[in-house]
């Protein structure tokens, strides 16, 4: 900690956050959160879940990027080597949420998504930014913490990404 109050480091290891329990997120299953009866905008994605989650670092920065995200994964049936299975995003403050399905073979995968945000096109841009930063490792990021907030960045504290 720096004499005006400020605090700076790098993320290290394996990076997690524990939300205090005053600024945890409302809970609620996906049942309750996505429902047939809302109207939802739907669209196709190339992208398939293991790209945005398959490497440590990529989740981390779209977190970064989408704050207030929440995912789940629910395999169809009881059997999730069947290779179905669909990606729920949510915010549960908002309401919003984004549904992905994934068919094994399928060059294409179906995206609704409902509410104020648009999650899946937030995490789809969060990806694609990580991408074309040449996929930093999560250790290349840091936090400024000062009485008046936060802020994210890479590489530099001048470089701020959130």
């Amino acid at each position: 900690m720096l004499a005006d109050g400020t605090a700076r480091g790098r993320f290290g290891g394996d990076t997690a956050f524990m939300w205090v329990r005053d600024q945890r997120p409302p809970h609620g299953s996906v049942e309750e959160r996505v429902r047939p009866d809302h109207g939802a905008a739907a669209s196709t994605t190339r992208l398939h879940p293991y790209e945005p989650v398959g490497d440590f670092s990529a989740p981390f920065a779209i977190g970064v990027r989408v704050p207030g995200m929440t995912s789940t994964l629910v395999h169809d049936g009881d059997d999730p080597a069947s290779g179905r299975y669909t990606v729920h995003l949510m915010d549960p403050v908002s309401g919003a949420w984004a549904t992905w399905r994934v068919e094994p073979g399928a060059d294409a995968h179906p995206v609704r998504q409902h509410g104020a945000r648009r999650l899946f096109d937030e995490l789809a841009a969060a990806y694609q930014w990580w991408d074309g930063a040449g996929r930093p490792d999560h250790t290349r990021f840091g936090v400024t913490v000062t009485p008046g907030g936060q802020a994210v960045w890479l590489d530099d504290p001048a470089r701020v990404v959130a």
